[in-house]
């Protein structure tokens, strides 16, 4: 192989015009904008809230899992189907569930929890690319109608540490439909 040299011609620097900044710029009189008298706004004012667009017809768990950037969906199964698997991103497991409205499904949401927790060596064998923990507890992240958020059935569930309750409500503006979550 022959190795050919060509010479590079690098453009002479262009000398800097001192004339255009010898002489100051005054800045403009800017004057503040004025307040709204009335504000309008879909994000809510309080940074531990805020809103998740709900399609018509669509699943509060996809909806909430589509707008946390800190949990990846599993194509796992749980049985019962009561919720969807994920991982949060520090690889622990957490199951994302939406509770009835009379609360009267709390025992499905245990059993499926306690399921995770059996088999989480074997969903970390499946999912090597997520680096699952298999060794901390998984957690159950419950959504929860914001009216029965501090029912006193809830209490100790969230007292054990294996429970993350998520209140919601839904909203409606025009002919959208939303979540509204509070962190």
């Amino acid at each position: 192989e022959q190795v050919v040299e060509v010479p590079v011609e690098e453009p002479a620097p262009t000398p800097v015009q001192e004339e255009a900044f010898a002489q100051p710029v005054e800045a403009p009189d800017v004057q503040p904008a004025p307040e709204p008298a009335l504000r309008l706004s879909m994000v809510p004012e309080d940074e531990s809230e805020s809103v998740v667009d709900l399609p018509v017809g669509g699943d509060v768990v996809a909806a909430v899992l589509e707008s946390r950037p800190d949990l990846i969906a599993c194509k796992i199964d749980v049985p019962g189907n009561v919720g969807r698997l994920a991982i949060r991103r520090d690889g622990r497991l957490a199951l994302l569930s939406v509770a009835d409205e009379h609360l009267a499904d709390l025992e499905q949401h245990a059993t499926a929890l306690h399921w995770i927790q059996q088999s989480a060596g074997l969903i970390a064998q499946a999912l090597p690319q997520l680096a699952v923990r298999s060794d901390v507890s998984p957690v159950l992240m419950l959504l929860v109608a914001h009216r029965r958020a501090d029912a006193s059935a809830l209490q100790p569930l969230v007292a054990s540490g294996k429970v993350e309750l998520l209140p919601y409500r839904k909203v409606k503006w025009g002919e959208k439909t939303g979540l509204l979550l509070a962190a």
